[in-house]
């Protein structure tokens, strides 16, 4: 009898351990594999329901070596403990809520070193049941571990294919590498640069968020792959954005891909968690950009003057390289090279277009472009002329510039606007969450309310990376929130009790706070019913600003299909 149960536990652990190291890689994956991340991250350092239950386990066991007694009575509730654990596992598996990662080779080495503990104490460990309960609660700590010794494997792989990605870029004499880096606008500027260019030189561009060294090194062998050494030779630009979690990580970017040209589109507290709460690191991480300068090369800094930070590193780069800089951002007396002034929207239910002038001056021959935008967002603006600067520097004319600005569009779900049959206007900006994106969704949404009055449902889900930052910069969004929704449904616990924690009573009414997916879908819904109205220019105004949990994301999307 006692045997029997004793084997029925040990198939009962060894699944909650191997369901458990699933959840805790996906967290992994999720943070980009940085230990950093992970430790910032008060939630995952938290004991959650099932780890209060496999608690309980260890208790059990613990009283069942040291008196001896009642060891079946204690075997049947630590059976019953454990399969409590496994069905709130394959609950959230039926609910979709369960963390599961995508199964990459790296994950896969986790997984297998993960795995080898509990394995090999079947042999070696006196009482197993202890032993697996244990290495199951230290779950996370293992994978950070085995995260520490497969990532010395990985970068071998990684050093391989970044040596022949710079190997294959050698010959190709002509070629010009633009580097973006900063906090934010990094994505859209690479966008707007590569329609700008692409009409009249042959461009390779990193498509999406790619922004590591080996994701750009993939991305490059990939395409010259496909291009025999003749066209090879016709590459005249490669634009590559830079993502600075490290002081380190944009030097070892630069070592394998040299710079021509690079440009920092601002800084703020974005990735303050890899920096231990301190921006002077976030500041040198991406003042790391010029240090990455090919030898020979004319060393073109360019910075967004639109942010203050960038205003002192530039000063500190004329200084370190004793050479001139280049600036961008909105000015009517024409301080910078490259000028926006006279910025207006022109707002229309599910469109919007931006009317701006585009003034070059300072190191740059003086001139003046009528420009229209039809997307979404004042710093888009700002964004356009940084990437119509850099066009301007590769040889573009005015004419150039402006003909191709027609052509921009933006990402999907980088502040994508859409008007649906039933008159509900969707801004999905899913891909943006850092506090300046947040600030133009806010800025944003009052500008088209005041223009198009109509009631409005706001979906965040908290901001990640902000460290110490984190309680000040959420409340004072939460503040903006309450003057600019009239519903507010945050994602995430515990930063929504940041986002209302200087919120006043009767605001704090517009609020909805939860984690729990049900409960979201079920207030989305009750809200939509509640706010929507037939007959106006807008029936209702979506906003998603940052990355909701999918699910969610879904039915709101299919919740308003269902009305289109």
């Amino acid at each position: 009898m006692k045997e029997t149960f004793i084997i029925i536990l040990i198939i009962e652990i060894i699944v909650v351990y191997f369901l458990t190291a699933i959840n805790k890689l996906a967290y992994l994956q999720q943070k980009d594999y940085l230990r950093k991340r992970i430790f910032a991250d008060k939630k995952l350092l938290k004991l959650t329901l099932i780890d209060n239950w496999l608690l309980l386990i260890v208790i059990f066991e613990l009283l069942r070596l040291l008196t001896g007694q009642f060891e079946v009575i204690l075997l049947i509730i630590e059976s019953i403990v454990l399969v409590i654990v496994i069905f709130n596992y394959l609950l959230q598996v039926i609910k979709k809520r369960f963390k599961k990662p995508r199964f990459t080779i790296r994950i896969m080495l986790n997984l297998v070193l993960v795995l080898t503990p509990l394995l090999l104490s079947v042999f070696l460990a006196h009482n197993y049941i202890l032993l697996a309960t244990i290495l199951t609660l230290l779950s996370l700590y293992l994978i950070i571990l085995s995260n520490e010794l497969t990532k010395r494997v990985i970068f071998i792989g990684h050093r391989i294919s970044m040596a022949k990605a710079k190997n294959s870029l050698i010959p190709l004499s002509e070629l010009k590498t633009i580097g973006i880096t900063g906090s934010y606008g990094k994505s859209t500027t690479k966008l707007f640069l590569h329609t700008l260019l692409v009409d009249k030189f042959p461009v390779l561009t990193t498509p999406g968020s790619i922004n590591t060294d080996i994701g750009i090194a993939v991305y490059v062998n990939s395409q010259l792959k496909k291009l025999s050494a003749e066209k090879r030779s016709y590459i005249k630009y490669l634009i590559l954005e830079m993502d600075a979690y490290f002081i380190s990580t944009i030097k070892r970017i630069t070592k394998y891909f040299p710079l021509d040209i690079a440009i920092i589109t601002g800084i703020n507290e974005q990735h303050l968690e890899t920096f231990s709460g301190d921006i002077s690191q976030t500041i040198e991480a991406n003042y790391m950009i010029f240090k990455g300068f090919k030898l020979m090369s004319d060393k073109i800094a360019i910075f967004n003057f639109s942010n203050e930070y960038c205003k002192e590193l530039a000063k500190r780069f004329t200084a370190e390289f004793n050479k001139k800089y280049y600036s961008y951002g909105v000015s009517d007396t024409g301080e910078y090279d490259a000028n926006i002034s006279q910025l207006v929207n022109i707002v229309k239910p599910g469109k919007n277009i931006l009317r701006f002038k585009l003034n070059f001056s300072r190191n740059i021959l003086s001139s003046a472009i009528a420009i229209e935008l039809p997307i979404l967002g004042d710093f888009n603006a700002v964004n356009f002329a940084g990437a119509a600067l850099v066009a301007k520097l590769c040889g573009l004319s005015d004419s150039e510039i402006k003909k191709n600005a027609s052509e921009i569009t933006i990402n999907n779900k980088t502040l994508k606007l859409s008007l649906t049959q039933s008159k509900i206007e969707f801004i999905d900006d899913s891909f943006n969450s850092n506090p300046s994106s947040i600030d133009a969704d806010i800025k944003l949404l009052m500008e088209r309310n005041r223009v198009i009055p109509t009631k409005n449902i706001l979906v965040f889900p908290g901001l990640v990376d902000l460290n110490k930052s984190s309680k000040e910069i959420h409340a004072k969004i939460g503040q903006r929130f309450a003057n600019a929704a009239d519903s507010i449904i945050i994602t995430d616990d515990n930063w929504g009790n940041e986002t209302v924690s200087e919120i006043n009573d009767a605001s704090k009414s517009k609020f909805f706070i939860s984690s729990n997916i049900s409960l979201l879908i079920a207030k989305f819904k009750t809200e939509y019913e509640k706010l929507i109205s037939t007959g106006d220019e807008v029936n209702l105004r979506i906003l998603i600003c940052g990355r909701i949990p999918s699910e969610l994301y879904k039915f709101i999307i299919n919740h308003a299909d269902a009305k289109f």
